[in-house]
């Protein structure tokens, strides 16, 4: 009698026998393939949201191996997918790995995948690996508009970095201008930071690339905020100035009302000392007098 062929993932069969290990890498092909209704099944029956594929891809998904089930959606752009992944624990079991599915939605331009890992608590400032920007950086870098506009909605840092972002956007081959205006005028990013391989500002990235229009906006607006800055910090030594003299003041009334309290004392003792003696003299000058 021939062996019978091994029930397959998904067709209702009982699966005592697989593994963590095996579901796992059928989670993330099935991601990777966009099978969601595989994906909801696999969950299920028990399949780490979390799992890393231990090598590439071969079927119908494009996955890289390391890839976990939420990393292959993001590539994939499968939002729904995504958001089914969240619920089930990915973000919250691996936040490393959230932050790389958000990276690689971001530099795919995934924006309905990049809102689901927004609105699922994946952090918009998180760095994926030594060689990669924060999402914000690789969104300016790639003049990605709609990408630089979620991100900041989500309350990512546009100066992260020391203003990677915006020296990234000021460089950016294609919508420069747009994405420089988002991180300066929504992001408040300020543009006198330094930092990257050459320690150069925004201003000095488009002067290199030869940008004269983002060059003289951002020396425009370098302009303005230091002026600002200038004003921030003269309202800010006003306004200690103000606190230390309302506090000496406070001071000096409390040691004069402090004075003003022991001198009473001492008045009132005096009082009290003369009027005994008083009636110690017309006790004394009644007493000779009878």
């Amino acid at each position: 009698m021939a062996e019978d062929a091994p029930p397959a993932v998904g067709d209702g069969a009982s699966t005592p026998a697989k593994t963590a290990q095996r579901l796992g890498e059928e989670l993330v092909e099935a991601a990777s393939a966009g099978d969601a209704a595989l994906v909801e099944s696999l969950l299920a029956m028990g399949a780490p949201a979390v799992h890393r594929a231990a090598a590439a891809g071969g079927n119908a998904g494009s996955h890289d191996a390391g890839d976990t089930p939420l990393v292959a959606a993001a590539k994939g752009d499968y939002a729904g997918i995504a958001q089914a992944l969240c619920a089930a624990g990915a973000v919250d079991e691996d936040r490393h790995a959230a932050a790389e599915a958000l990276y690689w939605a971001v530099r795919f331009s995934h924006f309905d995948v990049m809102a689901v890992l927004l609105d699922n608590r994946v952090h918009p400032d998180a760095v994926v690996g030594k060689a990669r920007a924060a999402p914000l950086a690789a969104a300016a870098g790639l003049g990605n508009t709609e990408a630089v506009r979620m991100l900041l909605a989500a309350d990512a840092t546009a100066d992260a970095a020391d203003g990677e972002a915006l020296r990234r956007a000021a460089g950016a081959t294609q919508n420069a201008m747009e994405c420089v205006k988002l991180l300066v005028e929504v992001g408040k990013a300020r543009v006198s930071l330094r930092g990257g391989e050459g320690n150069t500002t925004a201003a000095e990235v488009a002067a290199a690339v030869g940008d004269p229009v983002v060059h003289a906006y951002l020396e425009k607006v370098a302009l303005h905020q230091a002026v600002d800055s200038t004003i921030e910090e003269s309202a800010a030594r006003l306004a200690r100035a103000r606190l230390e003299l309302e506090d000496e003041t406070q001071k000096r009334c409390e040691h004069a009302q402090k004075e003003l309290k022991a001198k009473r004392a001492e008045g009132m003792d005096m009082v009290a000392k003369l009027k005994a003696e008083t009636e110690a003299l017309r006790a004394r000058f009644a007493k000779e007098c009878a």
